[in-house]
């Protein structure tokens, strides 16, 4: 539920939600947003366009405590199908799609992730770093290139999942617009 002082999302003309996104209200989403379609957003989480918009593509899960933050002039942009867990910090220029991005993890300013790609908890991509796709970051310095198969057919699930659950406990942004990622 949102606090007694109100719903604490952005009602920025430059936001744009499509209407099968997810969006709770507990949500914190300012200046130049697009969320795509199927994407769900958890409450507590930040996504925020500093200088450059953000572009969020179709079926992602952005969970509680997600910061993502546009600093640079250029977009920021998300991909499609990918998992972004509690606590992660996304500054990256891109994301690809596919992703799993654990818990705390951390894409720093600048860095492109491929598609396919899974970065540990508590991981960090360095400032303009490039993961190749399907690249496993975890730890220190472990590193491998793996295929990621079962993914997506998780990922649905997960999506379908809290789409239908969502809205029972928590109010929702309503989306209207048909956004072009």
């Amino acid at each position: 539920m949102a606090s007694s002082a109100g719903p604490i999302l952005s009602r920025d003309s430059r936001l744009s939600i499509a209407s099968s996104a997810v969006v709770c209200i507990e949500a914190q989403v300012s200046g130049e947003v697009i969320i795509g379609e199927g994407t769900v957003v958890h409450p507590k989480a930040k996504i925020s366009a500093v200088s450059g918009p953000v572009r969020i593509g179709k079926n992602n899960i952005i969970e509680e405590l997600v910061l993502i933050e546009n600093k640079d002039s250029d977009a920021l942009v998300i991909g499609d199908n990918n998992l972004i867990e509690v606590g992660s910090h996304i500054a990256a220029a891109t994301v690809g799609n596919g992703n799993v991005i654990e818990t705390k993890a951390r894409l720093l300013k600048g860095c492109r992730v491929g598609s396919g790609c899974t970065v540990g908890m508590t991981c960090v991509v360095s400032p303009g770093e490039v993961l190749a796709d399907n690249t496993a970051l975890w730890g220190d310095t472990g590193r491998a290139v793996r295929p990621n198969e079962n993914h997506l057919a998780v990922h649905i699930k997960h999506i379908e999942l809290l789409q239908q659950t969502l809205p029972r406990f928590h109010r929702l942004e309503k989306g209207s617009a048909q956004p072009t990622v």
